[in-house]
Order: C-alpha cells, then sequence, then structure tokens
C-alpha cells in the first residue's frame, strides 16, 4: 500500500419550483461530484477516480401521473494514472426521459434514457479486453450505453 490523499465535493438537493391544482407540482433535483486524488509515494494520479459530474433532473406531477426530465453531464478524464497504463476519457451530456402513471395499486412506466444516442467512454468502465484484437491491439474504454427504450409494470399491496 502506499500513501495517498483524496479530497472533493458530494453535493445535492432540490427546490420545488411550481405547485397548482391545475399544473400539477415542479422540482429540480440536481447532485454534483468531484474528487480528485494523488499517491504520494509515486506523485501519480490516483487510479480509477471519477471526474466532475452532474445530474440535474426535472420532475412533474400531476395527480396520477408523474414525469422526469434529466440531464447527466460528466467532464473528460484526464486527471489518470499512467503507471496503470489508465485511459482518458472525453466529456458527454446525456438526455433521459421517463413518465410513470398511477392506476390503484399499478403504475406503468416508460422511459426513454440516452435520448440522443450519444457515444460515450464510461469515466470508470476500465479497457473493453473485447475490442483488442478488432482495434488491433489498441486498448479502448468500455463504451457507455446507447439509446434505450424501458417499460415496465410495478404493483404495490
Amino acid at each position: 500500500n502506499n500513501d495517498a490523499q483524496f479530497y472533493g465535493i458530494d453535493v445535492s438537493g432540490s427546490a420545488e419550483v411550481w405547485d397548482s391544482d391545475d399544473v400539477g407540482r415542479f422540482t429540480v433535483f440536481g447532485t454534483l461530484g468531484w474528487v480528485r486524488g494523488r499517491d504520494l509515494s509515486s506523485n501519480e494520479n490516483a487510479y480509477h477516480q471519477m471526474p466532475l459530474n452532474t445530474r440535474l433532473t426535472l420532475a412533474h406531477d400531476l395527480d396520477a401521473w408523474s414525469s422526469a426530465v434529466e440531464v447527466i453531464a460528466v467532464a473528460d478524464k484526464s486527471k489518470v494514472d499512467n503507471t496503470r497504463n489508465e485511459l482518458r476519457t472525453s466529456e458527454y451530456a446525456l438526455l433521459n426521459l421517463r413518465t410513470s402513471y398511477a392506476l390503484g395499486k399499478a403504475r406503468l412506466y416508460f422511459g426513454i434514457d440516452n435520448v440522443f444516442d450519444t457515444a460515450y467512454d464510461l469515466p470508470l468502465g476500465g479497457i473493453a479486453l473485447s475490442q483488442l484484437e478488432q482495434n488491433g491491439g489498441r486498448r479502448q474504454e468500455v463504451w457507455g450505453t446507447g439509446r434505450s427504450f424501458i417499460g415496465g409494470l410495478s404493483m404495490t399491496w
């Protein structure tokens, strides 16, 4: 084990933006995270650190309907551990949409994650070993999930 130093921030909060009987309730939720680490023995960047990232959600509730628009943004990962051949990743932003409707004890759910089918590499995904042969031995980060359609039904009793 080596001596290391870590510091960062992790902030979250929410605020009601609007509430009326006719239009419903709008609430904003947000998180912001950032961490930085150094291996004090080798003076290298710490391995496997998530870059600056945020998640902002605007939620709407009206009677049995609940919906949300969510934006996830992640900065580029440039502070990497060179001794472990850690890869850099580019910044990205994703848009997710969700809605649900309550029917008594049942709730129907539908969502679309990564609406614009944005291609991105996961900052903490590691190396895609399955791609080494296809890329002529060149290392590549694990890709993030493409556009996904989600549907469901939940029951309470």
